[in-house]
């Protein structure tokens, strides 16, 4: 296969190789280097065709706050029974099946679906419809997580608005503070 010549050295001997006396020079004919002219005279190309180059959408959680959350719904606890029963996770007495949802791998109960069966469960985390259907079965949820404390709210301002009521520290009871009381007589007799 033959080799191509690249426009360098097929334009060898020629002054400006085939762009022009000054076109050849800089970015300036092709509007600026990279982005440039992305909010002035390029703005129709991004709004057409790359309508979301500019937005910031959403925000990545500090993973220290970060909770993986593994929920299970009432449909596939029903479907998931005998298997459980089997491995000994679920134990039966009577009518009534007793789960701790951790030992299976779950830390949050949903409600999708209604139990056939007589359910003790221990989780995490249930939503509110998961645990009302339980009991409308016949069963009892027991939740262990602690609930988080409400945010604790700002004591309220003075009454007379930022900045007014209670002196400031180091002023003295006219309103002016003791170092600009010294420094104004220090120097005169």
């Amino acid at each position: 296969m033959a080799k191509k010549t690249n426009k360098t050295h097929k334009n060898r001997g020629s002054r400006e190789h085939g762009r022009g006396k000054k076109k050849g020079r800089g970015a300036g004919l092709r509007g600026g280097k990279g982005h440039a002219g992305s909010f002035g005279h390029r703005i129709l190309h991004y709004r057409l065709y790359d309508p979301e180059h500019f937005d910031r959408k959403g925000f990545n959680r500090p993973q220290q706050v970060f909770e993986p959350q593994v929920a299970i719904d009432l449909r596939q606890l029903e479907e998931r029974a005998e298997r459980f029963l089997a491995d000994g996770s679920v134990t039966r007495e009577g009518d009534v099946y007793t789960v701790n949802l951790a030992d299976v791998g779950y830390n949050k109960l949903l409600s999708t679906g209604t139990p056939r069966r007589k359910w003790r469960i221990t989780v995490e985390r249930a939503s509110g419809n998961a645990v009302t259907r339980v009991k409308e079965s016949g069963g009892e949820v027991t939740v262990t997580a602690v609930p988080k404390p409400p945010k604790a709210k700002a004591p309220p301002a003075p009454a007379g608005g930022p900045g007014k009521g209670a002196a400031k520290p180091g002023a003295s009871a006219g309103g002016k503070s003791e170092k600009a009381d010294a420094g104004r007589g220090a120097g005169r007799k």
